[in-house]
């Protein structure tokens, strides 16, 4: 941790007489406590406690206009080496060792409006979908329009790991496109990229796979976005995808039909906290409809349905309610949502409030979520899910923000809190803070 703290001031320090550069970061620090106890007469090999804590901390600085031509940039981003839970035991249900910061990413790269492009260090490429290379990319860029591009590195990324480590035995390699049509106006838009990617190790292709990501929207409330993981090795398949279609038929309908694709890993991100059963590959298809009856009040209603591959269990939800946009207060913003659910190993109704208060320096947002469960083996049980979050704008560079959420049931109560210190600084300007709740209020 000490050699990124004077790596990053380092940065800083050096930045500073380059009297051409222009150059923006935040440091945040931040603190995540979790509480478990559990009914010992439910399962007696779960421990009746299960309680951790861990501290963590973000660095990131971006610099740009460097160079002769200024048409160099310069990014450093370090972040926790593992997430919070990827720590716990789940056998003996407890932490195990600690935690450290990573090298999520460093690069330098040369931007252009067009000619040639060039990235080096350790970066992400989103236009290639999920990918870090510890190496180079070049590309080139026609116009506006679009860009083509080639990469290849080593690859410090393990798809069954949260963190980043250099891999002299791994290689990644690929080849990307990317289309963006300018038109006119905001109502419009078109967007378009691909990418073949190789994934080697020791030699051996471990993995080949095209990604696809299209976005396109003809008119407002209308639009059609998707990405798609299509998998050749080790097997053909779909690996993760969504395809979402929004629809505004008059000035007061609206819907939205939804398709996702997920596999072991993204399931289990995705995983609700109480859920016990082991991730498994999922299929979903979301249906939503809205009325809007007025500015400040509208009707929602929609059905979900997905299945586990693994073991063809289905979780099917029908649920209706009514969001209230600024009905009470210019700063108040509330929904209310009513339904019923089978979700894989229990059914039952289901019950939603949630209110926000939003203003120019802070805003407050709470959540409760209320339940009946009939369990395969007829127990009944009674969740009660409360989540509270907050932030505070202490000054256009200091932020603060905290969170609480308990979920409470006749065999598990589970209380975490979480907090977050983030301090700005550099030339960058900083937008405007909403003086109102939804639709943004007025900047």
């Amino acid at each position: 941790m000490t050699q990124y703290a004077v790596l990053f001031l380092s940065l800083i320090i050096w930045m500073k007489p380059l009297s051409a550069a222009h150059y923006n970061g935040r440091m945040t620090f931040g603190s995540y406590v979790s509480q478990e106890k559990h009914d010992p007469g439910y399962d007696p090999n779960t421990s009746e406690r299960n309680d951790f804590a861990v501290s963590s901390m973000r660095l990131f600085f971006n610099a740009t206009n460097m160079g002769r031509h200024q048409d160099w940039s310069f990014l450093a981003d370090i972040r926790d080496k593992h997430d919070f839970f990827s720590k716990l035991d789940s056998e003996k249900q407890r932490l195990t060792g600690k935690n450290s910061l990573q090298a999520y990413q460093v690069f330098a790269e040369k931007k252009n409006h067009k000619g040639f492009l060039m990235r080096v260090g350790r970066f992400t490429l989103l236009e290639a979908g999920s990918v870090f290379t510890d190496g180079a990319f070049v590309g080139w860029k026609k116009s506006t329009l679009w860009k083509v591009g080639a990469f290849a590195g080593f690859n410090p990324k393990e798809r069954d790991q949260s963190f980043l480590t250099f891999n002299s035995n791994a290689h990644t390699y690929g080849l990307l496109g990317v289309y963006q049509y300018p038109f006119s106006t905001w109502r419009k838009n078109a967007y378009y990229s691909n990418a073949l990617v190789f994934e080697t190790y020791k030699g051996t292709e471990d993995r080949r796979y095209f990604y696809q990501h299209f976005i396109y929207q003809w008119n407002y409330g209308c639009r059609l976005f998707s990405y798609i993981y299509w998998d050749f090795v080790p097997s053909f398949k779909v690996q993760n995808a969504n395809v979402t279609y929004n629809q505004r038929w008059t000035k007061r309908w609206r819907s939205s039909l939804a398709l996702t694709s997920f596999d072991v890993i993204e399931y289990k991100r995705h995983q609700d906290v109480r859920e016990q059963l082991a991730p498994s590959p999922y299929r979903q298809i979301t249906m939503k409809a809205k009325f809007r009856k007025s500015k400040r009040f509208n009707y929602a209603g929609g059905t979900v349905w997905g299945m586990r591959i693994e073991d063809g269990l289905q979780r099917q939800e029908i649920f209706m309610g009514a969001d209230f946009v600024r009905y009470f207060s210019k700063y108040l913003d509330a929904y209310t949502q009513l339904g019923y659910q089978h979700r894989f190993t229990n059914w039952g109704p289901f019950i939603k409030i949630g209110a926000g208060y939003f203003s120019r320096k802070q805003e407050y947002f709470i959540d409760l979520k209320w339940a009946e469960e009939r369990q395969t083996d007829g127990t009944l049980l009674h969740p009660f899910i409360v989540d509270v979050n907050a932030s505070y704008h202490l000054s256009k560079r200091q932020f603060f923000s905290f969170s609480l959420q308990s979920a409470q049931d006749e065999r598990v109560g589970i209380g975490s809190f979480y907090f977050k210190y983030s301090y700005r600084f550099g030339d960058k300007e900083i937008p405007p803070i909403r003086d109102g709740a939804a639709p943004m209020g007025r900047l």
